[in-house]
């Protein structure tokens, strides 16, 4: 994941515009890098890096590729996340919400979802 924020950050340097986007760029590779750092989320400290690295890239991943002129990219992806999420519960029914919700591991797609979109624009771009 490192080597891929590293690979990624050329470019998605080149396509900010504003200096906002930039630092957005800036944040989004320096979170995809933490998770690369911090691959073992199953210890107890390393997860709160590895979690807070992929709140920082998603969060800032997806506000940089709503400031890009391929703002639509998003809509695709996280429309198949959510219906991806509620097949995926419907199939459980443990009468816990919260219980089928996790079993689905949001977290994980969400990941999957920001990487998506950010090389879906940046791919756009070429």
């Amino acid at each position: 994941m490192a080597l891929t924020a590293m690979f990624l950050f050329p470019v998605i340097w080149e396509m900010s515009t504003t200096f906002t986007m930039r630092l957005l760029a800036i944040a989004a590779c320096i979170g995809l890098i933490g998770v690369g750092l911090a691959p073992d989320f199953k210890d107890t400290w390393i997860n709160r890096i590895h979690c807070g690295s992929a709140a920082l890239t998603l969060l800032s991943s997806q506000l940089w590729v709503g400031c890009t002129s391929f703002w639509w990219v998003l809509i695709p992806v996280w429309l198949a996340f959510i219906v991806y999420t509620v097949i995926d519960m419907s199939k459980r029914l443990s009468g816990n919400i919260w219980q089928d919700f996790v079993s689905t591991k949001p977290m994980f797609w969400c990941e999957i979802a920001a990487l998506s979109t950010t090389f879906g624009a940046c791919g756009l771009a070429l």
